[in-house]
């Protein structure tokens, strides 16, 4: 990730405002980063211990619905299975 990163920022940095993008991105990333690390840390956060074989089994399926979207070379069943790992 390192090795593509400074390219992208160089980039972005060369163009009009892209010392205001890559502040905003950084700054987005940095408080989603610390709210979702308070929100987990905190005793109301959720127990998912309990859904592990049901995210496994969904990995599992996304993972070989996008096998199937490149060797059917399906454009919408690829942009779905994006959506699914975003999630």
């Amino acid at each position: 990730m390192g090795y593509t990163l400074g390219p992208v920022i160089g980039h972005y940095l060369g163009i009009a405002n892209g010392a205001q993008l890559v502040t905003t991105a950084i700054g987005v990333t940095a408080v989603a980063f610390l709210g979702l690390s308070w929100y987990v840390r905190s005793p109301a956060a959720v127990n998912t211990a309990k859904c592990g074989s049901f995210l496994m089994i969904g990995i599992i399926n996304t993972f070989g619905l996008g096998l199937a979207a490149i060797f059917f070379q399906m454009p919408a069943l690829s942009l779905a299975v994006s959506g699914f790992f975003c999630c």
